[in-house]
């Protein structure tokens, strides 16, 4: 039976591939706040000298992408986007610069998180830059994933214990998807003591279903009513959108003030949506950086760290919505904008 080969996809920010594609450069390193420069005495960047140390204990047909290969002739981000949603693992590279990429934040990091939700892609985050995860709002919810070394202090390039933490953290990843499940399912059913047991049970079972049948002919006929908890969202319903709690109002803002805005959503997929927030001045800013936009939770919730205004705006966008900052008035519901409220 043919094993599954992993496929890696790389995620970081442009503005670092100097420092994790080529030797180190002490310019670069301060430049992008890193200390990932080189990893070996032989000149190599961070995820070339990565991917080397990772493949001698993989799977031969494991391969990783990063944007440096895209051919030429092609478009970059519909490469991007592809190569993405065509892998089952993950790693972002956590530095200052990717906390502050409009691009990954806008183009990347949504594909990745829906398909980490759909259990389609196993995300590992690897910290190599220091950053304020309050602020990083946007890159949030990788702290309630197993972030290497560790989520408290980056990766010590000297450190060899700390440099083996990693690779050891991503090779388990690796190897269980190397796995075929269904080879492990076959290997564990062949004990001698399963097959009879599981026989045993199944005509229980499929007894017990009868019978039940048999006295119960309503069963048959009547269906059940839905569970509107486990419901999809009805077609019918109308897209909204709540700002629940609010920072403090301030008249004169500014990028030193700064404060927690929390809301839901309901009647839409919360997978296909994203939230963007304005916070009025002398205009409407997005926040908390220019095109940013907010992912929801499953649950409909979402959450935000955000400079302080006399006025704060949430729009319920579609997947692919790109903000305009700063405007005189907040757009209104329509095209790719599904709900509004302003406070």
């Amino acid at each position: 039976m043919k094993r599954r080969a992993p496929k890696i996809f790389v995620c970081y920010a442009h503005e670092d591939g100097e420092v994790f594609l080529h030797a180190r450069d002490e310019e670069f390193d301060q430049r992008s706040q890193t200390n990932v420069g080189t990893v070996t005495a032989k000149g190599n960047g961070f995820i070339p000298e990565l991917w080397t140390s990772l493949r001698d204990g993989c799977n031969s047909e494991t391969r990783m992408f990063w944007d440096m290969q895209v051919p030429g002739g092609s478009e970059w981000e519909k490469w991007i986007r592809a190569k993405a949603r065509s892998c089952n693992v993950c790693l972002i590279l956590v530095t200052p610069g990717l906390a502050g990429s409009v691009h990954v934040a806008l183009h990347e990091l949504p594909i990745i998180r829906q398909l980490h939700r759909e259990n389609r892609m196993v995300v590992i985050p690897i910290y190599l830059g220091a950053i304020d995860w309050n602020r990083a709002s946007h890159l949030s919810w990788l702290l309630n994933l197993q972030v290497l070394p560790d989520s408290t202090r980056p990766l010590d390039i000297t450190s060899n214990q700390q440099l083996a933490k990693v690779r050891n953290g991503i090779t388990s990843c690796l190897n269980q998807w190397s796995a075929s499940s269904l080879q492990l399912l076959l290997g564990w059913f062949k004990r001698p003591w399963v097959r009879p047991t599981a026989l045993i049970i199944a005509s229980i079972v499929v007894g017990a279903v009868s019978a039940w049948l048999l006295a119960c002919p309503a069963a048959r006929t009547t269906p059940r009513p839905p569970n509107p908890q486990t419901q999809s969202p009805n077609p019918n319903a109308k897209p909204q959108i709540e700002l629940v709690s609010l920072p403090p109002f301030s008249s004169t803002g500014g990028s030193e003030t700064e404060g927690q805005i929390t809301g839901t959503v309901s009647g839409t997929d919360p997978s296909s949506c994203n939230v963007v927030v304005y916070a009025k001045t002398n205009m409407w800013w997005v926040q908390p950086v220019t095109e940013s936009v907010i992912p929801i939770d499953p649950d409909g919730k979402w959450r935000a760290s955000i400079h302080l205004g006399q006025q704060y705006a949430a729009l319920l966008v579609n997947a692919g919505y790109r903000p305009l900052s700063p405007l005189q008035e907040i757009p209104s519901v329509g095209g790719p904008v599904l709900a509004v409220q302003v406070k």
